[in-house]
């Protein structure tokens, strides 16, 4: 049977060096959605974490990619053509600095705003014709190399798990309606 659902993929960095920084959110975000969903243990495939699972009634394949931030592409590209999803069918939740911290954005195509993992994934893909859902981590004073590879601060880690609930309750939107329906819904909010 052809899967027929959709392919969501948490971007980061593999390793507990990086697992509660900055640029892992969206990683985070992913884990959370397998939690609240019941999903079966994630195994290795496609160079990263994976796991299907359904959904009320949808299908769903989830890919944290080992492949480091900057060549995510690779894993998420293997994981469609295995899959036959189109660009249509995926969902990317990642960090941003363009967005204030603890913000949440629903997104669709356009470009990359300087992440290396939406570049990556555009390239690798097809184009940037995909859903995107953007944890705002806030604009860095310094190196920004260093501030998404940092661990949040004492005054920012209570309000994450906020933030992820609510990064789940916009990819089950997604699921359930769609992505235009999402961003009506969701990017009117703080």
């Amino acid at each position: 049977m052809t899967f027929q659902g959709f392919l969501i993929a948490g971007l980061g960095n593999p390793g507990p060096e990086y697992a509660r920084t900055r640029h892992n959110l969206g990683a985070r975000a992913l884990f959370l959605c397998a939690q609240k969903w019941c999903a079966p243990p994630f195994r290795k495939r496609f160079e990263g974490e994976y796991v299907q699972t359904v959904v009320d009634g949808c299908d769903v394949a989830l890919l944290f990619p080992h492949t480091y931030m900057n060549i995510s592409g690779r894993s998420i590209a293997a994981a469609m053509r295995h899959l036959g999803v189109d660009r249509d069918r995926l969902i990317v939740l990642h960090d941003d600095v363009d967005l204030a911290f603890g913000r949440l954005r629903v997104k669709l195509g356009g470009g990359n705003g300087g992440h290396n993992g939406l570049k990556s994934i555009s390239g690798t893909v097809g184009g940037p014709e995909y859903a995107r859902v953007r944890l705002g981590v806030g604009r860095p004073p310094g190196d920004m190399v260093e501030y998404v590879l940092s661990a949040f601060t004492a005054d920012e880690r209570p309000v994450i798990p906020d933030m992820l609930e609510n990064c789940v309750n916009i990819v089950e939107t997604i699921l359930k309606k769609d992505v235009t329906y999402a961003m009506n819904a969701f990017n009117g909010q703080s």
